[in-house]
C-alpha cells in the first residue's frame, strides 16, 4: 500500500519557518523590497498547498521480489545516485558506455549536484570557475557567451553537449544532475569538438520507485529572486514522470541590469517490457536579459575644455553628411538632423572610476553601478529540446539503444549599447533652440538588431555486447550518428522607409545597406531616464516610418555523418583498463550568403558557396594501470580531435573557412583510498590543433587601415571589416583535482582543483598577413611616389604603419595564447554537524584563484604584457531540520567574501607610444544569497 503525504502537515510548520526566512534575508538586504518578499512568503505557503502528494520513499530492504526485477540497468546512461557528495564515481566518456571515472584514462572533471547545490551555482559559467582548467571566456561581454566556456587556454569550447547531443544554449541547475568537463580532443564522444574539450549537462531523469518532490526559493542582496520545483512521480514501478520548472527574476549589481528566465523540463520514463525502456523529455527555455554592459570609451580628453574651441584640437565633426538623431529626452524636438554638428574627441581608451596616470583630463565614470544602458535594447532567447531514447537488452549480453534529439535555439537581439563618452559642444539645436544639454556628456548608439537560430535534429543508434570471464572484461560498442544543424542569421538596421535626396527625377532611398541612413539614439548622462524610439521622420519630401530592415543574411545546412567503434576491456581483476576506439566522421555544409540588399529591403542577389566534404579519421586508445590496485595508478591517453568549417565570416579574401583538427596526450597519476572516500588525479597534457578559426578583436581597425589606403590610392577593391583568419596552437599543462571525504559518515567534503597551462599561438592571421604582403610593394609604391599628393600619402603611410603595428602586438608568433592565465586552483570544504547543539548546521567556505593572464605581446620585444590574479572568497552556511515531518533547509552563500573590486583586463591598447591596459571587466561585488529548500 503507497502512503500519501497531507498537504496540511507541511502547512502549519512551513509557514512559521518561511516567515523567518524572509525576515532574515530582509536585514541583509540593503534596499526595500517589501512587495517582493510578501510574494514569497505567499508562493511559499501556496506551494506547500498546491505541490502534488507523491508516494511515499521505499524503507531500503523492504522491496517486494517483483519490485526487484523492474528493468535492466541500460549501460548507456550514468546514474548520479551512485556519487558521494562531491565526488563522481561513474562516466560514459570513455567508450560511451557507462564506466568507473577512476578507470577512464581520458581527462574528465565531473561536478555533482551536491557540490552545485552547495555553492548555489545555477550556471555554466558559474560551474566552469570551479572545474579544472576552465573559465567562462569572456563573461558579460555580449548577448551570446553566457554558454561559451575556454578550457586550457586553447579557445572557447564554442558549443556544449546535453546528454551528449549537440547543444546550444547555457544549462541552468534547476535540471542539471551533474556536469561533465572532457577535457583535450575527444571526437570519440562528440565527433566534431574543439582542442580544449566540450562541456556536457546530464539532465534529470523520471525515476521509477522515486519520491521527490522539492520546492526551492532563493532571493539575494541585489533584488533577485528564483523559485524552482522538481517533482517525480512514478504510480508504478514501470512508469514515472518528473517535472522540473523555475522561474528567476535576476537583479544585477549594475544598474538598469536584468534578466527574467522561465524554464519547464518534462522527463518520462515507461518500461515497456523487463528489457525495453522508453525514455522521452521535453524543455522549453525563455530567457530575456538587458543589453550587457560595455566598459565606457574616451572621446573627450583630447579637448581643452574651453566652451569657445568648438572646431579646434580635440573636437570633431559628428559627420559631413545628414545625420539622424533621437534624444529621448526631447522628444518635442523630434528625430533632428545634426549634420556638421561638432563633439569632442579623445583617445578611445576605456575608462573606469580612476583617472588614466599620464593623460591630462582623462574623465571617468562615476561608480562602477553607472550604466547608460536602456531598458529596450534586450535580447529575447528561446530554446525548445525534445529527445526520445528507446533501450533495449537482447538476451544476457547485447544492449542497443536508439536515440532522436531535436532541438531549436533562437535568438531575438535589440542591441544597442551607449558606452562612448563625447561632450556635446552645440549651444543650439539644429533647429536654432538652445541646446539645454550644451557640455554635458553623451553617448549615442545605432539600434542594430540580430535574429539568430539553429534547428537541430540528431539521431543516435548505440549498440554494446558485454562479456567477462575469470582474467577479463569487455564491452565493445559500435555508434553510429547523423545531424542535420540549419542555422539563419539576420541583421537588422532601424532605419526610414522613404526618400532621403533627390536630385532632378533620380531618388535616393535611406538604405538598410548605409550604417549612416540608420537613426542614432543619444542618452545624456545627466538624463538617462527616457526610454523611447521615434516612430518616423520628417524631411523636405516628406514624413517616413522607421523600421527594422535587414541588411545581411546567412543560411547554413549543415549535415553531419559518424562511425565509430570501441573497445572498453578491464584485465587481470581490473588492474589494467584498456579504452580503445576509432571513428570517422563526414560532414558538408552549403551556405547562402547576401551583405547587399535593395532600398526597399528584398534581396537582391544571394551568394551560393557549398564547402566540400570534409572528412575525419580519429583515433583514440588509453590505458589505466593500477600498481596498486586501491591506491596508486597510472593513466595514458591518445586521442584527436576535428572540427568542420563553422557558421560565420569568411576570410579577408571572401572564402570560407576550412577544417580543422587536433591531437593530443594526457598520462599522469590517479589515486583512491578504499571505501570511495578519496579520488585524485594527476595529469600532464600536451595538445596541437591547426587551421583553427578565429575573430581578431581588431579586424575593423585592420579592414579601416587597409581601405585607408585603397581610398588614398583611388582603389575600388576595399575589404570587408566582417572576416575570420586561422591560427595553430599548441598547449601543455599540468592539472590536478582531489575529492576527499574523510569520515565515514562522509559529513566532511572537500573539493580542490587546479591547472598550471601553458598555451601558444604559432601560424596566426596567415591569410591577413598574405594579403598585406602581397599588396604592400603597390602601396609603398604610392607613399613613396612624390607626384601624389603630400597629404593623401601621409594618410596612407600611417595606416600602413598602423597595420603593422596590429599585427605586431595582437597577431605575434611563438608567444604565449593571449587571454591563457598563468595558474589557476579552486579549493572548497564543507562540514554538517551531526550531533550536538550544531546538529544539522553545515559550514563550508572555499576560495578561486585566477592567476595573471596574457593580454598582449608588447611589438619592441616580443615581451608578455600580464593582467593581474583574482582572489575569491565565498562562505556557506545551511541548517537542516524537520518541519512537521518534511525536511526543509535554509542556505545562506556569500559570494565575493573581500567584495574584490579589481579591474580583471582583457587587452591592451598603443596610445602615444605607450601601453596602456584596457578592455575590462569588472568582478561581480559581494553578494549574499539566502536560499529556502523544502524536501516533502
Amino acid at each position: 500500500m503507497l502512503s500519501r503525504i497531507q498537504p496540511s502537515h507541511c502547512f502549519r510548520g512551513g509557514a512559521h519557518l518561511c516567515k523567518s526566512f524572509l525576515m532574515k534575508i530582509h536585514i541583509l538586504h540593503n534596499r526595500n523590497h517589501r512587495g517582493l518578499f510578501r510574494h514569497l512568503l505567499v508562493a511559499c505557503l501556496v506551494s506547500t498547498r498546491m505541490l502534488p502528494s507523491a508516494p511515499a520513499q521505499q524503507t531500503p530492504g523492504t522491496s517486494s521480489p517483483d519490485e526487484d526485477e523492474i528493468v535492466m540497468m541500460t549501460p548507456f546512461e550514468v546514474s548520479a545516485e551512485k556519487d558521494y557528495g562531491y565526488q563522481a564515481t561513474s562516466t560514459l566518456a570513455g567508450g560511451r558506455i557507462e564506466t568507473s571515472l577512476k578507470d577512464t584514462p581520458a581527462s574528465i572533471s565531473i561536478l555533482t549536484k551536491e557540490f552545485m547545490d552547495d555553492l548555489a551555482l545555477t550556471s555554466t559559467q558559474d560551474f566552469a570557475m570551479w572545474s579544472v582548467s576552465s573559465e567562462a571566456s569572456d563573461p558579460g561581454s555580449s548577448f551570446s557567451d553566457d554558454f561559451q566556456i575556454s578550457t586550457r587556454g586553447l579557445g572557447n569550447n564554442v558549443f556544449g553537449s546535453r546528454n551528449y547531443f549537440r547543444f546550444y544554449g547555457n544549462s541552468d541547475s534547476f535540471n542539471v544532475e551533474s556536469l561533465e568537463f572532457s577535457r583535450g580532443p575527444n571526437a570519440m564522444l562528440f565527433g566534431e569538438s574543439t582542442l580544449g574539450g566540450v562541456t556536457t549537462t546530464w539532465t534529470k531523469q523520471a525515476k521509477f520507485r522515486r519520491r521527490i518532490a522539492t520546492l526551492q526559493m532563493r532571493v539575494d542582496s541585489e533584488g533577485s529572486y528564483r523559485a524552482s520545483m522538481d517533482y517525480n512521480y512514478s504510480p508504478t514501478k514501470t512508469f514515472a514522470v518528473r517535472l522540473n520548472t523555475l522561474y528567476a527574476d535576476t537583479r544585477f549589481w549594475r544598474d538598469a541590469e536584468r534578466q527574467t528566465q522561465k524554464d519547464v523540463h518534462l522527463a518520462v520514463s515507461y518500461a515497456l517490457t523487463k528489457n525495453t525502456q522508453l525514455r522521452a523529455e521535453y524543455q522549453h527555455s525563455e530567457k530575456k536579459r538587458t543589453a550587457p554592459f560595455n566598459p565606457f570609451v574616451d572621446q573627450v580628453s583630447n579637448w581643452n575644455g574651453d566652451p569657445a574651441n568648438i572646431n579646434g584640437a580635440g573636437t570633431a565633426a559628428m559627420a559631413s553628411a545628414d545625420v539622424l538623431v533621437w534624444n529621448a529626452a526631447l522628444p518635442e524636438q523630434g528625430v533632428m538632423n545634426w549634420n556638421g554638428a561638432r563633439r569632442t574627441a579623445g583617445t578611445g581608451l576605456y575608462m573606469s572610476t580612476d583617472p588614466r596616470p599620464g593623460i591630462a583630463r582623462f574623465p571617468t565614470v562615476p561608480s562602477r553601478e553607472f550604466n547608460t544602458n536602456a531598458p529596450s535594447s534586450s535580447g529575447l532567447f528561446k530554446t525548445d529540446t525534445a529527445s526520445v531514447y528507446l533501450d533495449r537488452k537482447i538476451g544476457k549480453n547485447l544492449f542497443v539503444q536508439a536515440a532522436y534529439n531535436y532541438t531549436k535555439p533562437y535568438k531575438t537581439l535589440d542591441e544597442v549599447r551607449w558606452y562612448t563618452m563625447y561632450i556635446d559642444l552645440n549651444d543650439r539645436l539644429p533647429g536654432g533652440d538652445p541646446n539645454p544639454f550644451h557640455l554635458q556628456p553623451y553617448g549615442e548608439a545605432n539600434p542594430i538588431g540580430r535574429k539568430q537560430s539553429n534547428e537541430v535534429n540528431e539521431y543516435r543508434l548505440l549498440a554494446t555486447w558485454k562479456f567477462e570471464n575469470s582474467w577479463t572484461r569487455q564491452a565493445f560498442t559500435v555508434l553510429a550518428n547523423y545531424r542535420t544543424d540549419n542555422y539563419t542569421y539576420k541583421q537588422i538596421r532601424y532605419v526610414p522607409n522613404g526618400i532621403k535626396s533627390m536630385n532632378g527625377t533620380e531618388i535616393t532611398p535611406y538604405s538598410s545597406n548605409n550604417a549612416n541612413d540608420g537613426l542614432r539614439i543619444r542618452r545624456y548622462w545627466t538624463a538617462l531616464g527616457p526610454d523611447s524610439r521615434p516612430q518616423s521622420v520628417t524631411n523636405a519630401y516628406g514624413t517616413f516610418p522607421f523600421e527594422y530592415r535587414e541588411y545581411s543574411t546567412t543560411y547554413e545546412e549543415n549535415e553531419a555523418v559518424g562511425v565509430q567503434i570501441s573497445n572498453v576491456g578491464q584485465y587481470f581483476g581490473g588492474s589494467l583498463n584498456i579504452i580503445m576506439g576509432y571513428r570517422y566522421d563526414q560532414a558538408g555544409k552549403t551556405a547562402w550568403r547576401t551583405s547587399e540588399r535593395n532600398p526597399d529591403g528584398s534581396t537582391s542577389a544571394f551568394d551560393e558557396t557549398q564547402d566540400p566534404d570534409s572528412t575525419a579519421h580519429s583515433p583514440s586508445i588509453g590505458a589505466v594501470w593500477w600498481l596498486l590496485k586501491k591506491g596508486l595508478g597510472l593513466s595514458f591517453n591518445y586521442a584527436e580531435n576535428y572540427r568542420p568549417a563553422t557558421a560565420g565570416y569568411p576570410d579577408i579574401n571572401g572564402n570560407s573557412m576550412g577544417i580543422t583538427t587536433g591531437k593530443g596526450i594526457d598520462a599522469g597519476l590517479r589515486f583512491t583510498i578504499p571505501g570511495g572516500k578519496f579520488y585524485g588525479s594527476l595529469n600532464y597534457y600536451d595538445s596541437n590543433s591547426f587551421n583553427a578559426p578565429v575573430s581578431p578583436s581588431v579586424r575593423t581597425n585592420i579592414a579601416n587601415a587597409i581601405n585607408n589606403i585603397w581610398t588614398q590610392m583611388d582603389g575600388t577593391d576595399p575589404v570587408s571589416g566582417e572576416f575570420r583568419d586561422t591560427t595553430r596552437t599548441t598547449g601543455h599543462g599540468w592539472e590536478l583535482e582531489i575529492t576527499y571525504s574523510p569520515l565515514k559518515r562522509r559529513n566532511w567534503q572537500m573539493r580542490l582543483a587546479g591547472n598550471l597551462p601553458y598555451a601558444e599561438q604559432y601560424a596566426v592571421w596567415p591569410t591577413v598577413k598574405n594579403y598585406i604582403a602581397a599588396n604592400r610593394p603597390a602601396w609603398e609604391a604610392y607613399i613613396n611616389d612624390e607626384s601624389q599628393g603630400a597629404e593623401a600619402r601621409q594618410s596612407a603611410a600611417l595606416s600602413l604603419l598602423n597595420l603593422d603595428s596590429l599585427l605586431a602586438i595582437n597577431a605575434a608568433e611563438n608567444v604565449r595564447r593571449s587571454g591563457s592565465v598563468q595558474w589557476k586552483a579552486n579549493y572548497f570544504t564543507s562540514y554538517r554537524f551531526l550531533s550536538g547543539a550544531l546538529r544539522g548546521l553545515t559550514v563550508g567556505g572555499g576560495a578561486v584563484y585566477t592567476g595573471k593572464r596574457v593580454i598582449a605581446v608588447r611589438e619592441e620585444d616580443k615581451s608578455i604584457i600580464w593582467s593581474d590574479g583574482t582572489l575569491l572568497f565565498n562562505l556557506l552556511f545551511k541548517y537542516e531540520c524537520k518541519v512537521a515531518k518534511k525536511t526543509m533547509i535554509l542556505q545562506l552563500n556569500i559570494d565575493n567574501l573581500l567584495d574584490n573590486d579589481q579591474l580583471d583586463f582583457r587587452t591592451v591598447k598603443v596610445y602615444n607610444g605607450l601601453y596602456y591596459y584596457d578592455r575590462y571587466n569588472y568582478l561581480t561585488p559581494r553578494k549574499l544569497s539566502l536560499s529556502a529548500i523544502i524536501r516533502f
